[in-house]
């Protein structure tokens, strides 16, 4: 599973659009990830929180992606098949974005994707986790340690 994760990080680096953010110190591997603030959670049951402490023991993946980004799209194929492979098993996929929900509902209805959608629309996660490229892809083991980027 490890080897997944890491070839999918792998691949996402060599296909990174820059987008203008503020300078901030990126969380590294063996690091904890910084709070995940997100305004909303797309395709969640009901009353679903996406805090570290709700998703304890399981593996996170996080995607940042936006609909304009070329490469985010053509990688949402791969983020679905691995989502598919890990279906059932203690791994949750975040496709996080900073896009509103009127711009992401009608895409994700073009093309779904099979993770739960976090909306990050005052973009304090690009900033905490120093996304200044995307797609950018974090993985969180069941611990709460990132280990691979």
């Amino acid at each position: 599973m490890k080897q997944t994760f890491t070839r999918l990080a792998v691949a996402m680096a060599f296909a990174t659009i820059p987008v203008a953010r503020g300078q901030s110190s990126e969380p590294k591997v063996g690091d904890q990830p910084p709070p995940l603030r997100l305004e909303k959670v797309l395709q969640a049951s009901d009353g679903t929180k996406a805090t570290w402490g709700d998703l304890k023991g399981k593996v996170v993946v996080l995607e940042f992606w936006a609909t304009w980004c070329g490469p985010c799209v053509a990688a949402i194929s791969h983020l679905n098949e691995l989502a598919d492979q890990f279906k059932g098993r203690p791994v949750q996929f975040i496709a996080i974005t900073d896009e509103d929900e009127k711009i992401i509902t009608p895409f994700l209805r073009r093309k779904p994707i099979h993770a739960w959608i976090g909306l990050d629309t005052d973009k304090s996660m690009f900033k905490d986790y120093g996304i200044t490229g995307i797609p950018h892809t974090m993985v969180v083991d069941r611990k709460g340690r990132i280990v691979a980027i």
